[in-house]
Formats: C-alpha cells, sequence, structure tokens
C-alpha cells in the first residue's frame, strides 16, 4: 500500500485540470492575519455605575443586560453583595416595602428559572453551552476556534473554492477561460461574524452562502470582463452587500443548498425546528418548519436525488426527513454506539443510494440503503431499521506505526470511487479507499496521506474537488500549519467499468445484504511493512517507478494487491503555503 508523505521539500507546481485551467494557488500568511481579541465576560465591567439611583441603576442594567440580569441585581443589592464592583449598603432602600418585595419576586422567579433550566438540561445537556463551545464541539474544523483557517469549499463544476479566515473575512480563488491565472475576491461585512460555514450554489458560482450566528449572508461575485491581469495574485476588494436573512435559529452549524439549488436549509444545535430558505430570481422567502418535541439538529446533508434529508440529531438516533411535506423517520443507531449520536456522513453519487455514516467516537463505517425514492409523508427505505459495518478503520500498529483510530470525517467523491476518511487520534494521517457499488459495495485501501512537516501539522478538514479530470477527482486537505495540499486522483479501469455498470442497472433493486456481501474484514488491517513512504516532492506518475524489483513482487505478494492503482495519475502533488495578502 502506498503512502505518500508531504513535507516541506515539496516544490510548488502549477496544477492543470483536463479543460487547461490553473488551480488557484492560495496566498495567506497566518502571521498578518488579525484574530479577534477574546476577551473574558468578567472583564465587560470594567467601567463602574457610580449612579447612586437604585431604580436608574436597574434600567440601564436591564437594558444592557437584559431580564434575567435585572433580577439578579436586585437579589444581590438586597443581599448586599458585591455587584458590578460596589458593595451596596443601603438600609432606607432595604426597609422599604417597595424593594421588599422586587426582591421577593425576582428571587420566585430565578428559582423557578432553575427549576426549569434543570429539567431542561436533562433532555438537551447542550444548551447549557455557549456559541463558541457549541461549535467547537459540532463543527467539522476541531480547531475552530483557534486555528487561522476556519471554513473551505469548493464549487462542485467551477474552478472556484472559498476559505473563511478568522478574522470573519472570505477569500475566494477563482481561475477560468478569460483569467488562466489566479483572480483573488474578498468579502468582509460587518454582519458576518463567527462564520461556522460556507456553501456554494450547486448551479450558480457566482452565488455563496455563509453561516454566522442566527444569519445567512448570500454573497453575488460579480466579475469583470475587461480586467487583465498582470500579476499571479489580483486582489479584489468587493464594495457591494450581501442579502441578509434572520433567521430563528442561534448558533447556526450548517447549510446546504438542494441538488437545483433553489432551496437552502440550516439547523441549530439550539433549535429543532428547520430553517428553509426559498432562493427565487427576484426574492429570498424564510420559512420555519418546527418539530414540537423532536430532537435538536447538528448537521444537514442532501441527497443527490433532491428526495431526502439526513440531519445529525443530538439525539442517539439517526433522523431522514422527506423534502416533500417533511416528514421523517428514525433509524436506529448500531448496538454498539445505541448511546451516541452521528459524528460525519456522505451520500453515494449521483444515485443517492448508500448512506455512509460513522457515530462519534468510533472507528467503523456503517451503511443505509434507499433504492425507492422518498415520496410526500413516505421517507422510504428498506423494510429493516437496521444498518450494517461496511468498514473498521480501528486503530492498530504496523512496523512500529500507529494506524486508523477514532474517525473524524468522512468524505466521497462525486462519483462514489474515493473515500477519504481522517482521524481524531492521528490527526496527521488521512486514509484514502477505493470504492465500488457494483456488483456491491466494495471498500479497498488506497493509499494513505501522512504529514512530513516538521511542526507536525494536523488535518483541519478534507474535501473533494471532482473537475479535475473527467474520469478522477482531487482531495483537498487543510493542514494547521497554513498549507493546502491538493492530491489528484485517477480511476481505473475497473472503477470506470463500475460506474458504467452502475448508471445501466440504476432502477434495479438489491437487498442490503446483496449491496455489502462483498465485505472482508481483512482487508481492513492494512500492512505497511511491504510498502515503501513516498514523499510528495516527486509527481504522482512518478511512483509507479519506485514500485520494480522486490517492492513491485512483495505488493504482488500481498492480498491488498488488487485495490493498488499502479497506473500514472495525471497531475503532480500540488502544496501551496498560507501567506497573507
Amino acid at each position: 500500500m502506498e503512502t505518500i508523505v508531504i513535507d516541506e521539500t515539496y516544490t510548488d507546481s502549477d496544477l492543470i485540470n483536463h479543460k487547461g485551467q490553473r488551480y488557484p494557488k492560495i496566498v495567506i500568511d497566518e502571521k498578518l492575519i488579525a484574530k479577534p481579541s477574546i476577551v473574558p465576560k468578567h472583564l465587560t465591567d470594567v467601567f463602574l455605575d457610580n449612579d447612586k439611583n437604585f431604580i436608574r441603576r436597574l434600567f440601564h442594567h436591564f437594558q444592557s443586560k437584559g431580564f434575567v440580569s435585572s433580577l439578579i441585581l436586585i437579589q444581590n443589592s438586597y443581599d448586599n453583595t458585591k455587584i458590578d464592583g460596589i458593595v451596596e449598603n443601603r438600609v432606607h432602600e432595604k426597609n422599604s416595602f417597595c424593594f421588599k418585595l422586587l426582591y421577593f419576586i425576582a428571587t420566585f422567579i430565578l428559582f423557578m428559572r432553575y427549576l426549569y433550566l434543570k429539567i431542561h438540561y436533562y433532555f438537551y445537556p447542550f444548551d447549557e453551552l455557549t456559541d463558541e463551545e457549541l461549535l467547537k464541539e459540532f463543527n467539522e474544523n476541531p480547531e475552530w476556534n483557534s486555528n487561522v483557517i476556519r471554513a473551505f469549499s469548493w464549487h462542485e463544476n467551477s474552478l472556484r473554492c472559498a476559505v473563511a479566515l478568522i478574522n470573519d473575512s472570505i477569500y475566494v480563488y477563482t481561475a477560468d477561460d478569460r483569467r488562466p491565472i489566479n483572480h483573488i475576491y474578498c468579502f468582509k461585512n460587518i454582519q458576518q461574524r463567527d462564520i461556522s460555514t460556507i456553501c456554494w450554489h450547486p448551479k450558480d458560482e457566482n452565488f455563496l452562502a455563509v453561516a454566522c450566528h442566527h444569519k445567512v449572508l448570500f454573497w453575488s461575485l460579480k466579475s469583470n470582463s475587461n480586467d487583465n491581469q498582470s500579476s499571479t495574485n489580483n486582489l479584489q476588494q468587493t464594495q457591494q452587500l450581501p442579502q441578509i436573512v434572520e433567521t430563528n435559529l442561534s448558533t447556526i452549524t450548517s447549510i446546504v443548498f438542494n441538488a437545483e439549488g433553489d432551496r437552502l436549509v440550516a439547523c441549530s444545535p439550539r433549535n429543532s425546528s428547520l430553517c428553509l430558505i426559498h432562493l427565487d430570481p427576484k426574492s429570498i422567502r424564510y420559512q420555519v418548519i418546527r418539530k414540537y418535541f423532536f430532537p435538536q439538529l447538528i448537521k444537514l446533508n442532501w441527497s443527490p436525488d433532491k428526495t431526502r434529508i439526513f440531519a445529525h440529531a443530538t439525539y442517539p438516533k439517526l433522523c431522514i426527513f422527506e423534502s416533500i411535506q417533511w416528514s421523517y423517520k428514525f433509524w436506529r443507531m448500531p448496538e454498539c454506539s445505541i448511546s451516541t449520536i452521528c459524528q460525519t456522513s456522505a451520500w453515494s453519487r449521483p444515485s443517492g443510494r448508500i448512506l455512509l455514516f460513522v457515530p462519534k467516537n468510533s472507528s467503523k463505517v456503517y451503511a443505509l440503503t434507499f433504492f425507492d425514492r422518498a415520496e410526500a409523508n413516505d421517507v422510504g427505505g428498506g423494510p429493516s431499521n437496521k444498518s450494517i459495518m461496511v468498514l473498521d478503520a480501528s486503530q492498530h500498529v504496523s512496523d512500529g506505526k500507529n494506524i486508523g483510530g477514532i474517525i473524524h470525517q468522512i468524505c466521497w467523491n462525486s462519483k462514489s470511487t474515493n473515500l477519504a476518511i481522517s482521524f481524531k487520534d492521528l490527526q496527521d494521517t488521512i486514509a484514502v479507499y477505493d470504492t465500488q457499488l457494483n456488483p456491491g459495495l466494495r471498500i479497498k485501501p488506497l493509499f494513505l496521506i501522512k504529514s512530513g512537516f516538521h511542526t507536525t501539522p494536523r488535518c483541519l478538514l478534507i474535501s473533494f474537488h471532482n473537475s479535475y479530470i473527467d474520469s478522477g477527482s482531487l482531495l483537498t486537505i487543510c493542514w494547521s500549519n497554513g498549507h493546502l495540499t491538493h492530491l489528484p486522483i485517477s480511476n481505473n479501469p475497473m472503477q470506470e467499468q463500475s460506474l458504467v455498470n452502475e448508471n445501466l442497472q440504476e432502477t434495479s433493486i438489491r437487498s442490503l445484504t446483496s449491496l455489502c456481501s462483498s465485505f472482508d474484514e481483512s482487508l481492513l488491517s492494512i500492512d505497511l511493512r511491504n510498502s515503501t513512504p513516498t514523499t510528495a516532492r516527486t509527481p504522482i506518475k512518478h511512483l509507479t517507478n519506485g514500485l520494480n524489483g522486490k517492492s513491485q513482487s512483495k505488493i504482488a505478494q500481498s492480498p491488498l494487491s488488487s485495490p493498488l492503482s499502479l497506473t500514472p495519475r495525471r497531475g503532480i502533488l500540488y502544496s501551496t503555503r498560507l501567506k497573507s495578502d
């Protein structure tokens, strides 16, 4: 099995897709990015209130800090406690009947609030977390609150990618036929704070959605065709204003477009409702889909056939909506993870027949099948609500190195031929698998990606760009040290034949047992003792030259030799250092 090591010795090269377009080179310097200041809450009262009139102070406190904080002020003032750095000692106020009445009312309301929160937090424990803690817990980026990169997204059908930074700015890198060299857009707005995720319109390469707190911002890229570039990095600061939609959700953690791009759905871990935004050419309409006594939603994943939405919930069950009347159905979690929530998921494309998911703190990948189309008030699916394990990536030691472990994120390319997995413990390793859907789901190890940097960076995000070459894809890895690595992957002839069979048998019906009948646990124990690490400073097409003689004979004797792709891949590994604009 190949092991690709990426280090500082790699030299940048132009990566060109099958249309002759150059991939954007991202140049952002972490040292020059002004990170937002994090001020502790107790420092917000550094300015003392010297107003001696209690009623006036109470009114100002209510305006600045809210109703509950005003009740606490009344209670503490009566008990002569230290409030905002001032010791209250007003005997004449305590003797007044009105002040005593306010004290008892405030104490009663605060006590009832305490009982309500105790019951509420028992059923919804995540509501006790702050906004930053929620995003740190449920965001795909494990270092959302500390790293300079917060979100990354490729456009599916064009050569554009967007990077959200910790300073609440978004850089969009683009190249087209008129601009073979990189063109950079910078989007920033006062309403754009604490960006949690970004999402491209699937049909319009000039339309970008940004989620932050309880708002969704829609940016439109308007390029000037008469602008001729003379440098490799042409930065354009946009002066236009975004369209802003305020939702009833607080701390939005996921937004997703449907396949047509006319609807966008958002969710929040503090709310059980879905926020549905209708995108018309002339207007944007907002709709709330309320679900009472329903678990809170963390992340959404729209199926490619546009009929289902898989929702990660704070409840240890799998929830899938149908997108017509928004009815839902629950699937039970696997028995070994019956009390945990879902960590990550991916639909098979373009059919959407298979859903892969991973429970939280698990190293196993499970599958659900859907060979029918969802209808109104009918989510569909098989008669059994049980899933089946299709991959076990448990941690083991091979040649003195730890491999595998708890899965953090999975990513499936658009043709369902390659599956990338990042890990929670081994954050410097990404495993890439070869997948086939016909005649059954087959998952075989393809190669490993290891970080060879001196600083030992961690993998933050992984994403496939599916327009690199006609029969392949490109995996982009965001590292914590500010590097972006692009890894081109080409399909082998067996994968291309599998894609043809998938299109021919699109109406066939297969059971879950036949789908996963080819699963072999022996394929999951990767032995790297017979493989030679290859540094990323050499082109991938040269990797096959090192598999001659002893190395090639050893791989031929290995039971994992069949999934190895020894054909030359088109293109060169491309890694760029994030430097400042």
